[in-house]
């Protein structure tokens, strides 16, 4: 049922004089003034409107247990609270009791009849299974009732005070009996049949009429207790009973007589299994014993109420919904309550609107839901030994928390928490802020700090003023504190003087909230309510039940008419709780009904049909009325698919949507956008078309033409590792003309691309590559010597551990005309001849080469410059001996040049010095027609020799061999007889050297006489001539004769004389080595035949001696 009447359906405002943002403010972010839904006249919220969110499956105080067998049973609780589990305790469900008193007893004759009895006499019976709960009539008064006790299906006792209500018709009618001493009130009831039972009390009673009559319980033997609190029996003679101090007492005939045993801790209940094992809960925990009760054991510590045993199968219930259950007989233990992500301890909550809400917790904790309490998470903050005490949200993304003497500060939208301020003695009541960058806080010791720049600072106030617990600000200047004590104090200058308003009288104050600058309102004691209509100046009672014990706690308005608050009733057992709500400001109220039944501490609400409530011991609920905008989804989730494509799903958790809408934001905090929206019944999306291996966050919402639902929490995913999406190009730019051939090609990197797959070719289809070149780290490839005036089409894509992406556009580019191309210096021989024949390669596009040879060290001078060779070599000298040489060349197209080659080279340091022969001598005789010559080796670089052979020592017409590249030359096919004259010649790469000197040698006859003697008187050629130092001259002679050899110079003048005598026929050898000066000279010779007297022959020859 919703909280508002059908004309009260639009969003609430806030009025009065303030500004847009300051009455928004006022009316839904800060301390206590929070958007409430509104009770319709005369109608009551039903308890399903409200949802258990911590502990689960719910958190009022359970105080007793039943199991049929081991795997159904129910316990009960305060608020009316039923829970029933089928799987042994493993799990449990709230079952609707109809009744929100707290209930203390329940027995079931079978899985589908039970009863449950408690306070205001109440007393509900099922006969489905507890799916539903009805309430019995029965003529007992007004008082609370403790236990029920069936012994079949028919006979029953429930009992309360000195009352006892007996059935005999399976609880179709009661009658009632009563004791006369009312102070001996029941805390258990124990029957043995249907006329024999036992009651458990300050003075235990017992029965043997059915409970018609009572009378004192056989005491002998039985430990003292100032009440008894239970009985266990395991048959009819073995039972123990237990006192409120823990004494234990023990009988084995019935309860005629009794024996003490050990003492466990007192305010424990006990359940025996058989004479040996039994069990003693209580509120400090579960004991254990095995020896009849002699000693016990601690198996468990915690506040516990109840305790039952069916086979195997165990559960003990107590306190703030603990639910414990053993599968093995006890050996073992197991929680069966939940906390949804550590919800513990929340005792403050704050609603900003139906998705963000914040709940704070003890040791500093504070919890955020993003989807209006779905789903919750642990905030990051600070850990303190203390509790959070308040939380307030400015903004959406600024949010403060008091915890001790520590001001705690979010900026994320409560994600992350720091300390914004610390107060060196004392903790903090209170803070409340204007704006998002103005707020007051005030400390136990009424100290006041101020912030204006959104809590980055604060500023201790001057002004003291005692006992303040609550301020709330109107305007910057404008500010109303509140005491505990029940004074009211206002202040219009800052805080430099306060004025005490006119209040209804002492009373004790909790909560103070204000609509707008003159309507606020004030909860406390006895249901009190005060209101002001002027800004706090004067207050009136607005609600006042003198006699009722229930404390106001907190109060959350709306607007001007509409509030609720929360409170519990003082000074009982079982608290009552209330929460009530007003639509005409605070003149009439209703009860809100709800499922809890321990005390409320703090309420707050997003908007008419979304709030909270928690408890002072940890609670948290969440209501959700109906005014026809559908509930948001639950269990969102988001998945990813592929590198392009994520999964959201949810849980659809209303039944009037028309649809679901999908939000996304690609940043943690970010602005979520709507991007699609899907008919109802759809529970899956698949967003594709995403960044592959980016993370994305998700909400979702039901719509209907009401309106749409609270977001859900935020869920994210990241997409999978995809290929790299195709890289831009940067250049060459497409259809770019007169490209060089040498290109640069450049595109951007592509996201998540670890390297890249490159390819040019000379048609559109790549069927012609140029390059196809994989593993490309960088975004650049350098293509090198493409053709000319050629279209060059190019393209890249990225590959990474997924395989590769796909292809970038496909540009193109056309080369420019042939550009002259790099030429080589090629065949430079080292060291070069003074003549060199410089060649290089033939240049592509090349009209002409220029060349230029320069010298190098230890000068740089052009020697050469040629640009209009149309060869590729050319012939440079004469070039100096043993010089080094710097050669560079390029060749030229269309007056454009190509780049310069270089290349060196030394010239030689002479040419090759004269050969010096080895053999055969001079004038040497042959009798063979073969002969080998032999010379030593020459230099420098010597690469072959040449050898000249003639008849005559002039080589008019010789016989010439340049080829040689060995020491030695055989002649071949000598004629017999003749005289030959040979020398050497050595070459490099400077060219030929000087011949060696002349060498003469005969080839003779076989004959001895044939070899010997001449034919004819010869002053033969002199070898070497010209000569240094020294020559050879030969004379022959056919007979024997007087002879006289000199040398004569030109003057005329004999220098020497070689030879003087009779000499025999042969050959006359002289070594003539000049004394005088260089020149020419005259060998003359004298011969006269010894058998001719008469005869004289003169010969003579001119020889050149030379320096």
């Amino acid at each position: 049922m919703s909280l508002y009447s059908p004309d009260q359906l639009t969003a609430p405002e806030c009025s009065g004089s303030m500004s847009p943002s300051a009455r928004c403010v006022m009316t839904r972010r800060y301390a206590f003034i929070l958007a409430v839904a509104i009770l319709t006249t005369s109608h009551v919220s039903a308890q399903s409107d409200w949802e258990w969110l911590n502990p689960l499956p719910q958190g009022n105080d359970l105080l007793s247990v039943w199991f049929v067998n081991p795997s159904v049973g129910w316990t009960v609780g305060t608020g009316g609270m039923i829970l029933k589990t089928t799987d042994g305790g493993a799990t449990w469900s709230i079952q609707r009791s109809n009744t929100t008193s707290a209930l203390r007893g329940v027995r079931f004759l079978n899985e589908q009849t039970g009863f449950a009895c408690g306070m205001n006499a109440t007393i509900v019976k099922t006969t489905d299974g507890g799916s539903t709960w009805l309430n019995v009539e029965h003529p007992f008064v007004n008082i609370g009732l403790v236990d029920i006790c069936f012994v079949n299906d028919s006979v029953g006792w429930v009992g309360g005070g000195w009352y006892v209500l007996r059935t005999r018709d399976a609880g179709a009618t009661w009658q009632l009996y009563t004791d006369s001493w009312p102070w001996h009130s029941i805390t258990d009831l124990y029957f043995f049949s249907e006329t024999s039972g036992l009651w458990a009390s300050r003075v235990n009673k017992k029965t043997t009429d059915g409970g018609v009559t009572w009378n004192y319980a056989p005491s002998a033997g039985l430990p003292y207790a100032y009440r008894y609190t239970n009985y266990s029996f395991t048959d009819a003679q073995h039972g123990w009973t237990i006192g409120d101090n823990g004494a234990v007492g023990k009988t084995t005939d019935g309860g005629a007589s009794w024996t003490a045993t050990t003492t466990v801790p007192s305010g424990m209940r006990i359940a025996f299994t058989d004479t040996s094992n039994g069990w003693a809960v209580g509120f400090k925990g579960l004991y254990k014993t095995t020896d009849s009760g002699i000693s016990w054991t601690e198996i468990i510590s915690g506040d516990f109420a109840d305790l039952f045993f069916t086979g195997s199968t165990g559960c003990i219930v107590g306190t703030t919904g603990k639910i414990y259950i053993s599968g093995d007989g006890g050996a073992t233990w197991t929680p069966a309550v939940t906390y949804p992500a550590q919800l513990t301890g929340t005792t403050q909550v704050r609603a900003y609107d139906r998705s963000y809400t914040l709940a704070g917790g003890d040791s500093g904790k504070i919890f955020r839901t993003m989807d209006g309490g779905s789903s919750w998470e642990r905030c990051a903050s600070p850990v303190f030994a203390k509790e959070i005490s308040y939380v307030t949200i400015p903004t959406f993304d600024r949010a403060f928390a008091l915890c001790d003497k520590y001001i705690l500060r979010s900026l994320d939208t409560g994600k992350t928490w720091t300390v914004s301020f610390t107060n060196t003695f004392y903790h903090f009541n209170d803070i409340h802020f204007l704006d998002e960058r103005t707020g007051w806080a005030v400390s136990s010791q009424s100290e006041f700090y101020t912030t204006t720049n959104g809590g980055d600072s604060w500023t201790k106030n001057p002004y003291y003023l005692s006992y303040a617990t609550k301020l709330w600000m109107l305007d910057e200047l404008t500010l109303v504190m509140m005491s505990f004590d029940g004074s009211v104090r206002r202040t219009t200058d800052g805080g430099h003087t306060w004025s005490a308003m006119t209040t209804p009288g002492s009373a004790y104050l909790y909560s103070m909230a204000f609509a707008d600058q003159n309507r606020g309102w004030i909860a406390g004691n006895y249901e009190r309510i005060w209101a002001t209509t002027d800004g706090g100046m004067n207050w009136t009672v607005r609600q006042y039940l003198p006699s009722s014990q229930v404390d106001n706690q907190d109060i959350c308005v709306l607007d001007s008419v509409n509030l609720v608050v929360v409170g519990s009733e003082s000074g009982s057992m079982y608290t009552p709780v209330w929460i009530q709500v007003t639509n005409d400001g605070g003149t009439s109220w209703d009860s809100l009904g709800h499922p809890s039944g321990m005390p409320l501490v703090s309420v707050s609400f997003a908007d008419r049909d979304h709030g909270f409530v928690a408890g002072e011991d940890g609670q948290l609920l969440r209501y959700r009325g109906w005014t026809g905008v559908p509930d948001p989804p639950t269990n969102p989730s988001a998945e990813p698919l592929t590198g392009s494509s994520l999964r959201v799903t949810w849980t659809d958790a209303s039944s009037n949507e028309t649809g679901f809408r999908v939000f996304r934001s690609d940043r943690v905090n970010g602005r979520f956008r709507s991007i699609g929206e899907f008919p109802a019944g759809t529970s899956t999306f698949d967003d594709e078309g995403l960044e592959s291996m980016t993370r994305y966050w998700y909400r979702i919402a039901a719509v209907n033409a009401s309106g749409r639902s609270p977001l859900t929490r935020e869920v994210s995913a990241q997409t999978l590792l995809a290929p790299p999406a195709p890289p831009a190009l940067v250049s060459p730019a497409n259809e770019l003309t007169f490209v060089y051939p040498d290109v640069l090609f450049q595109w951007c990197r592509a996201r998540l691309a670890d390297s890249y797959h490159f390819q040019a070719s000379l048609d559109s289809i790549f069927s012609t590559m140029l390059f196809d070149s994989s593993g490309v780290i960088d975004s650049t490839f350098i293509g090198v010597q493409m053709p000319f005036d050629t279209t060059v089409y190019w393209r890249v894509r990225g590959v990474n551990a997924a395989g590769s992406g796909d292809w970038s556009q496909r540009w193109s580019f056309r080369t420019r005309y042939g550009l002259p191309s790099y030429v080589e210096v090629s065949d430079m021989i080292y060291p070069s001849a003074i003549y060199p024949c410089i060649r290089w390669s033939r240049g592509t596009y090349a009209d002409t080469y220029e060349l230029m040879v320069k010298t190098t060290f230890p000068s740089d001078s052009l020697i050469m410059h040629n640009s209009l060779i149309t060869d590729t070599s050319y012939v440079v000298g004469p070039l100096e001996f043993d010089r080094a040489y710097a050669v560079t060349v390029r060749s030229i197209y269309r007056g454009e040049a190509g780049p310069w080659s270089y290349d060196w080279f030394q010239t030689i340091s002479s040419l090759p010095l004269q050969v010096a022969l080895q053999g055969p001598p001079h004038y040497a005789n042959s009798v063979s027609d073969t002969l080998e010559l032999r010379w030593h080796a020459s230099s420098p670089y010597v690469t072959h020799y040449a050898v000249e052979v003639d008849s005559t020592s002039a080589f008019v017409t010789p016989f010439r061999d340049t080829l040689i590249t060995e020491l030695f030359y055989v002649l071949r096919n000598l004629v017999s007889g003749r005289q030959y004259w040979w020398r050497v010649q050595a070459y490099n790469v400077g060219g030929w050297g000087m011949f060696s000197e002349m060498r003469m040698f005969i080839v003779t006859p076989t004959s001895v006489q044939e070899q010997s003697v001449p034919q004819e008187f010869a002053l033969l050629p002199n070898y070497p001539n010209p000569f240094n130092p020294s020559t050879t001259i030969r004379v022959s002679l056919p007979v024997g004769s007087h002879v006289r050899l000199q040398v004569f110079n030109i003057l005329g003048q004999a220098v020497d004389d070689l030879a003087g005598g009779e000499f025999e026929a042969g050959y006359l050898v002289r070594e003539w080595t000049p004394r005088g000066a260089t020149g020419v000279y005259v060998c003359r010779l004298e011969a006269v035949p010894v058998n001719n007297p008469f005869m004289k022959i003169v010969r003579t020859r001119r020889i050149v001696f030379l320096r």
